[in-house]
C-alpha cells in the first residue's frame, strides 16, 4: 500500500486497486475507486462520487 497527498486530494494505491480521496468539511471522502492507471492519460475508474 502507498499513499500520496496533494493538498486537499489524495491517492491510495492498494494491491489491485487505486482509490482517490478529497477533503470535505466532514473529513476525507472517497471520490473515485477501481481506478486504472493509463500512463500519461487521466485515470479510468469504475466508481465515481461527487
Amino acid at each position: 500500500m502507498a499513499s500520496e497527498v496533494y493538498g486537499q486530494q489524495a491517492q491510495v494505491r492498494l494491491d489491485g486497486d487505486t482509490v482517490l480521496l478529497a477533503v470535505f468539511p466532514g473529513g476525507w471522502r472517497v471520490v473515485a475507486a477501481g481506478c486504472t492507471d493509463r500512463g500519461d492519460k487521466p485515470y479510468d475508474w469504475v466508481l465515481q462520487g461527487g
